[in-house]
Protein backbone atom coordinates (compact mmCIF):
# COMPACT_ATOMS: atom_id res chain seq x y z
CA UNK A 1 0.00 0.00 0.00
CA UNK A 2 2.69 2.51 0.66
CA UNK A 3 4.25 1.41 -3.00
CA UNK A 4 0.83 2.44 -4.14
CA UNK A 5 0.69 5.60 -2.34
CA UNK A 6 4.58 6.84 -3.24
CA UNK A 7 3.60 5.76 -7.14
CA UNK A 8 -0.03 8.06 -7.26
CA UNK A 9 2.64 11.02 -5.29
CA UNK A 10 5.40 10.66 -8.23
CA UNK A 11 2.69 10.47 -10.80
CA UNK A 12 1.58 14.11 -9.50
CA UNK A 13 4.52 15.65 -8.94
CA UNK A 14 6.41 14.32 -12.01
CA UNK A 15 4.39 16.37 -14.49
CA UNK A 16 5.34 19.72 -12.84
CA UNK A 17 9.65 18.16 -12.81
CA UNK A 18 8.57 17.46 -16.86
CA UNK A 19 7.11 21.16 -17.26
CA UNK A 20 9.59 22.69 -15.67
CA UNK A 21 12.30 20.85 -17.92
CA UNK A 22 10.19 22.04 -21.07
CA UNK A 23 9.76 25.46 -19.52
CA UNK A 24 13.75 25.94 -19.02
CA UNK A 25 13.98 24.13 -23.11
CA UNK A 26 11.66 27.13 -24.57
CA UNK A 27 13.70 29.70 -22.55
CA UNK A 28 16.82 28.53 -23.82
CA UNK A 29 15.64 28.09 -27.19
CA UNK A 30 13.49 31.03 -27.46
CA UNK A 31 14.41 34.14 -25.23
CA UNK A 32 13.39 36.89 -25.16
CA UNK A 33 10.77 35.67 -27.58
CA UNK A 34 10.02 36.46 -31.31
CA UNK A 35 8.36 39.21 -32.51
CA UNK A 36 6.43 39.67 -35.52
CA UNK A 37 5.04 42.63 -37.06
CA UNK A 38 2.13 42.58 -34.96
CA UNK A 39 4.01 41.44 -32.00
CA UNK A 40 5.92 44.93 -32.46
CA UNK A 41 2.52 46.46 -32.90
CA UNK A 42 1.03 45.38 -29.76
CA UNK A 43 4.21 46.24 -27.59
CA UNK A 44 4.10 49.90 -29.42
CA UNK A 45 0.60 50.48 -28.34
CA UNK A 46 1.48 48.82 -25.16
CA UNK A 47 4.20 51.50 -24.61
CA UNK A 48 2.03 54.26 -26.38
CA UNK A 49 -1.91 53.71 -26.11
CA UNK A 50 -4.22 51.54 -28.26
CA UNK A 51 -5.48 53.78 -31.40
CA UNK A 52 -7.86 51.02 -32.16
CA UNK A 53 -9.00 47.03 -31.50
CA UNK A 54 -7.19 45.63 -35.08
CA UNK A 55 -4.98 43.86 -32.02
CA UNK A 56 -7.22 42.84 -29.07
CA UNK A 57 -6.95 45.57 -26.69
CA UNK A 58 -6.58 42.78 -23.75
CA UNK A 59 -3.65 41.79 -25.42
CA UNK A 60 -2.25 44.96 -24.96
CA UNK A 61 -3.67 45.95 -21.92
CA UNK A 62 -1.63 42.43 -20.62
CA UNK A 63 1.32 43.62 -22.10
CA UNK A 64 1.06 46.70 -20.70
CA UNK A 65 1.14 45.37 -16.92
CA UNK A 66 4.08 43.32 -17.75
CA UNK A 67 5.86 46.35 -18.98
CA UNK A 68 6.60 46.85 -15.19
CA UNK A 69 8.73 43.97 -15.31
CA UNK A 70 11.16 44.88 -18.39
CA UNK A 71 10.81 46.60 -21.12
CA UNK A 72 10.55 43.87 -24.01
CA UNK A 73 9.19 41.03 -25.27
CA UNK A 74 10.60 38.81 -22.32
CA UNK A 75 7.96 38.95 -19.46
CA UNK A 76 4.85 38.56 -21.99
CA UNK A 77 7.35 35.80 -23.38
CA UNK A 78 7.40 34.13 -19.67
CA UNK A 79 4.36 34.97 -19.07
CA UNK A 80 3.23 32.60 -21.51
CA UNK A 81 5.46 29.86 -21.03
CA UNK A 82 4.71 29.74 -17.67
CA UNK A 83 0.71 29.54 -18.63
CA UNK A 84 1.35 26.77 -21.10
CA UNK A 85 3.60 24.21 -18.48
CA UNK A 86 1.65 25.16 -15.98
CA UNK A 87 -1.65 24.02 -17.63
CA UNK A 88 0.11 20.67 -19.42
CA UNK A 89 1.14 18.91 -15.45
CA UNK A 90 -2.54 19.82 -13.89
CA UNK A 91 -4.17 18.50 -17.30
CA UNK A 92 -1.42 15.01 -16.92
CA UNK A 93 -1.24 15.13 -13.01
CA UNK A 94 -4.98 14.75 -13.03
CA UNK A 95 -5.43 12.27 -15.85
CA UNK A 96 -1.98 10.33 -15.89
CA UNK A 97 -2.80 7.21 -12.88
CA UNK A 98 1.38 6.23 -13.42
CA UNK A 99 4.57 8.06 -13.66
CA UNK A 100 5.00 6.97 -17.21
CA UNK A 101 1.61 7.99 -18.09
CA UNK A 102 2.21 11.21 -16.77
CA UNK A 103 5.69 11.58 -18.70
CA UNK A 104 4.46 10.89 -22.02
CA UNK A 105 1.04 13.46 -21.76
CA UNK A 106 3.62 16.23 -21.15
CA UNK A 107 5.59 15.15 -23.49
CA UNK A 108 3.86 14.26 -26.23
CA UNK A 109 1.81 17.58 -26.21
CA UNK A 110 4.71 19.67 -25.37
CA UNK A 111 6.88 18.26 -27.80
CA UNK A 112 4.01 18.42 -30.35
CA UNK A 113 5.46 20.26 -33.64
CA UNK A 114 2.77 23.46 -33.77
CA UNK A 115 2.97 24.42 -29.86
CA UNK A 116 6.52 24.16 -30.05
CA UNK A 117 6.96 25.96 -32.89
CA UNK A 118 4.47 28.62 -32.22
CA UNK A 119 5.71 28.93 -27.95
CA UNK A 120 8.38 30.70 -29.07
CA UNK A 121 6.44 33.63 -30.50
CA UNK A 122 4.98 36.47 -28.41
CA UNK A 123 1.68 36.06 -30.21
CA UNK A 124 -2.36 36.09 -29.21
CA UNK A 125 -2.71 32.71 -30.81
CA UNK A 126 0.02 31.68 -27.92
CA UNK A 127 -1.74 33.97 -25.52
CA UNK A 128 -4.84 31.65 -26.67
CA UNK A 129 -4.09 28.48 -26.41
CA UNK A 130 -1.66 28.74 -23.05
CA UNK A 131 -4.48 30.04 -21.02
CA UNK A 132 -7.00 27.57 -22.56
CA UNK A 133 -4.44 24.71 -21.76
CA UNK A 134 -4.75 26.02 -17.77
CA UNK A 135 -8.38 26.25 -18.20
CA UNK A 136 -8.19 22.64 -19.38
CA UNK A 137 -5.78 21.67 -16.84
CA UNK A 138 -7.86 22.80 -13.87
CA UNK A 139 -11.27 21.33 -15.16
CA UNK A 140 -9.76 17.90 -15.27
CA UNK A 141 -8.64 18.31 -11.62
CA UNK A 142 -11.44 18.93 -10.65
CA UNK A 143 -13.21 16.22 -12.69
CA UNK A 144 -10.97 13.50 -11.82
CA UNK A 145 -10.30 14.74 -7.98
CA UNK A 146 -14.08 15.71 -7.52
CA UNK A 147 -12.71 19.24 -5.92
CA UNK A 148 -14.08 22.37 -6.54
CA UNK A 149 -11.04 24.87 -5.80
CA UNK A 150 -9.89 24.01 -9.68
CA UNK A 151 -13.33 26.11 -11.13
CA UNK A 152 -12.17 29.73 -10.06
CA UNK A 153 -8.76 28.88 -11.40
CA UNK A 154 -10.82 27.74 -14.72
CA UNK A 155 -12.93 30.49 -14.99
CA UNK A 156 -10.56 33.18 -14.63
CA UNK A 157 -8.42 31.33 -17.62
CA UNK A 158 -10.94 31.26 -20.04
CA UNK A 159 -12.00 34.66 -19.25
CA UNK A 160 -8.14 35.76 -19.98
CA UNK A 161 -8.24 33.70 -22.98
CA UNK A 162 -11.83 35.44 -24.13
CA UNK A 163 -9.49 38.35 -23.98
CA UNK A 164 -6.86 37.27 -26.11
CA UNK A 165 -8.28 36.93 -29.32
CA UNK A 166 -11.41 38.65 -31.03
CA UNK A 167 -12.67 34.89 -31.94
CA UNK A 168 -11.85 33.28 -29.07
CA UNK A 169 -15.21 32.67 -28.10
CA UNK A 170 -15.31 29.51 -30.33
CA UNK A 171 -12.84 27.61 -28.70
CA UNK A 172 -13.95 28.72 -24.93
CA UNK A 173 -17.40 27.73 -25.56
CA UNK A 174 -16.75 23.67 -24.79
CA UNK A 175 -14.66 24.55 -22.18
CA UNK A 176 -17.06 27.19 -20.66
CA UNK A 177 -19.73 24.05 -21.00
CA UNK A 178 -17.58 21.97 -19.48
CA UNK A 179 -17.34 24.44 -16.13
CA UNK A 180 -21.01 24.89 -16.01
CA UNK A 181 -21.53 20.91 -15.64
CA UNK A 182 -18.63 20.95 -12.52
CA UNK A 183 -19.73 24.31 -11.24
CA UNK A 184 -23.90 22.90 -11.13
CA UNK A 185 -22.55 19.94 -9.10
CA UNK A 186 -21.58 17.16 -11.22
CA UNK A 187 -20.69 15.13 -8.69
CA UNK A 188 -24.27 15.75 -7.16
CA UNK A 189 -26.65 12.79 -7.41
CA UNK A 190 -29.31 15.37 -8.66
CA UNK A 191 -27.74 17.45 -11.48
CA UNK A 192 -30.27 19.96 -13.07
CA UNK A 193 -29.39 20.53 -16.92
CA UNK A 194 -31.11 23.81 -15.95
CA UNK A 195 -28.48 24.92 -13.69
CA UNK A 196 -25.62 23.76 -16.10
CA UNK A 197 -27.14 25.96 -19.19
CA UNK A 198 -27.01 28.71 -16.25
CA UNK A 199 -23.42 28.29 -15.27
CA UNK A 200 -22.30 27.78 -18.61
CA UNK A 201 -24.22 30.81 -19.97
CA UNK A 202 -23.18 32.84 -17.08
CA UNK A 203 -19.28 31.92 -17.58
CA UNK A 204 -19.76 32.66 -21.52
CA UNK A 205 -21.34 36.17 -21.58
CA UNK A 206 -18.58 36.90 -18.86
CA UNK A 207 -15.95 36.38 -21.37
CA UNK A 208 -17.99 37.46 -24.55
CA UNK A 209 -18.39 40.95 -22.63
CA UNK A 210 -15.27 41.34 -21.17
CA UNK A 211 -13.69 41.04 -24.71
CA UNK A 212 -16.65 43.56 -26.05
CA UNK A 213 -15.69 45.87 -23.07
CA UNK A 214 -12.24 45.91 -23.84
CA UNK A 215 -12.35 46.60 -27.56
CA UNK A 216 -15.29 49.46 -26.17
CA UNK A 217 -12.70 51.78 -24.83
CA UNK A 218 -10.42 51.84 -27.96
CA UNK A 219 -10.96 55.45 -30.45
CA UNK A 220 -11.77 53.24 -33.28
CA UNK A 221 -13.13 50.10 -33.91
CA UNK A 222 -12.00 48.42 -36.83
CA UNK A 223 -14.15 45.55 -38.34
CA UNK A 224 -11.86 42.52 -38.81
CA UNK A 225 -14.95 40.49 -41.37
CA UNK A 226 -13.53 42.65 -44.77
CA UNK A 227 -10.79 40.61 -44.37
CA UNK A 228 -12.19 37.07 -44.18
CA UNK A 229 -14.48 38.33 -46.91
CA UNK A 230 -11.24 39.09 -48.95
CA UNK A 231 -10.08 35.69 -48.20
CA UNK A 232 -12.73 33.58 -49.38
CA UNK A 233 -13.22 36.13 -52.07
CA UNK A 234 -9.97 35.59 -53.50
CA UNK A 235 -10.14 31.79 -53.03
CA UNK A 236 -13.69 31.43 -54.76
CA UNK A 237 -12.16 34.08 -57.45
CA UNK A 238 -9.31 31.52 -58.20
CA UNK A 239 -12.12 28.26 -58.23
CA UNK A 240 -13.85 30.13 -60.90
CA UNK A 241 -11.69 31.25 -63.18
CA UNK A 242 -13.26 35.31 -62.67
CA UNK A 243 -12.09 38.06 -60.32
CA UNK A 244 -15.01 38.64 -57.54
CA UNK A 245 -12.80 41.27 -55.49
CA UNK A 246 -14.71 44.14 -56.20
CA UNK A 247 -12.47 46.37 -57.80
CA UNK A 248 -11.56 48.97 -55.33
CA UNK A 249 -9.36 46.30 -53.44
CA UNK A 250 -7.41 45.31 -56.08
CA UNK A 251 -4.49 47.35 -58.42
CA UNK A 252 -5.45 47.71 -61.96
CA UNK A 253 -4.10 44.87 -63.72
CA UNK A 254 -4.39 42.02 -61.46
CA UNK A 255 -5.52 39.11 -63.01
CA UNK A 256 -6.75 35.76 -61.49
CA UNK A 257 -3.25 34.15 -62.28
CA UNK A 258 -1.71 36.07 -60.32
CA UNK A 259 -3.77 36.03 -57.44
CA UNK A 260 -3.51 32.58 -57.82
CA UNK A 261 0.54 32.75 -57.42
CA UNK A 262 0.78 34.34 -54.12
CA UNK A 263 -2.22 32.51 -52.78
CA UNK A 264 -1.85 30.44 -49.63
CA UNK A 265 -4.09 28.00 -47.28
CA UNK A 266 -2.55 29.09 -44.07
CA UNK A 267 -2.18 32.74 -44.20
CA UNK A 268 -4.25 36.18 -45.65
CA UNK A 269 -0.74 37.69 -45.92
CA UNK A 270 0.99 36.68 -48.58
CA UNK A 271 -2.43 37.98 -50.73
CA UNK A 272 -1.91 40.96 -49.52
CA UNK A 273 1.75 41.39 -49.94
CA UNK A 274 2.69 38.97 -52.88
CA UNK A 275 1.10 40.41 -55.88
CA UNK A 276 2.94 42.77 -58.39
CA UNK A 277 -0.60 45.08 -58.67
CA UNK A 278 -1.81 44.95 -55.19
CA UNK A 279 -4.36 43.73 -52.99
CA UNK A 280 -5.74 46.62 -50.53
CA UNK A 281 -5.49 45.34 -46.93
CA UNK A 282 -9.27 46.20 -45.57
CA UNK A 283 -8.49 46.64 -42.34
CA UNK A 284 -5.23 49.25 -42.95
CA UNK A 285 -5.61 52.63 -43.03
CA UNK A 286 -7.46 54.35 -44.85
CA UNK A 287 -9.94 52.30 -43.76
CA UNK A 288 -13.32 51.23 -46.17
CA UNK A 289 -16.14 53.31 -46.35
CA UNK A 290 -19.41 52.72 -45.26
CA UNK A 291 -20.05 52.04 -48.99
CA UNK A 292 -17.17 49.95 -49.89
CA UNK A 293 -18.22 47.83 -46.79
CA UNK A 294 -21.31 47.26 -48.38
CA UNK A 295 -20.55 46.24 -51.89
CA UNK A 296 -17.89 43.89 -50.30
CA UNK A 297 -20.34 42.36 -47.97
CA UNK A 298 -22.97 41.97 -50.94
CA UNK A 299 -19.92 40.43 -53.00
CA UNK A 300 -18.91 37.93 -50.63
CA UNK A 301 -22.52 36.67 -49.81
CA UNK A 302 -23.08 36.34 -54.01
CA UNK A 303 -19.49 34.83 -54.14
CA UNK A 304 -20.96 31.95 -51.67
CA UNK A 305 -24.53 31.79 -53.17
CA UNK A 306 -23.10 30.98 -56.20
CA UNK A 307 -20.32 28.90 -55.35
CA UNK A 308 -21.26 27.36 -52.01
CA UNK A 309 -19.13 23.96 -52.55
CA UNK A 310 -15.97 25.90 -53.47
CA UNK A 311 -16.40 27.71 -50.36
CA UNK A 312 -17.00 25.07 -47.88
CA UNK A 313 -14.14 23.00 -49.86
CA UNK A 314 -11.91 26.19 -49.10
CA UNK A 315 -12.87 26.46 -45.22
CA UNK A 316 -12.25 23.20 -44.85
CA UNK A 317 -8.61 23.51 -46.24
CA UNK A 318 -8.14 26.93 -44.52
CA UNK A 319 -9.15 24.71 -41.13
Amino acid sequence: MGSDRRARAQARWLPWLVAACGCAFDVVAFWPGLMSFDSASAWWQARNGIPDDVVPPGFVLAWRVLLAFADGPQPMFAWHLALFWSGLALFAGALARSRGAAMAIVLLVGAAPLPLLWRGHVWTDVALFSALLVAAGALAHAHARGRRWPLPLAAAALLYAGAMRHNALTAVLPLALWWGWLAAGAHAHSLGTRRVIAATLALSLGVFAGNRLLAARVPTHVPLWPLAAEYDLAALSIASGTLRLPPFLVGEGLDVDELAASFREWSALPLLTGTRHGVRAPIAKPLLSEGELAALRRAWFDAIAHQPLDWVSHRLRVA
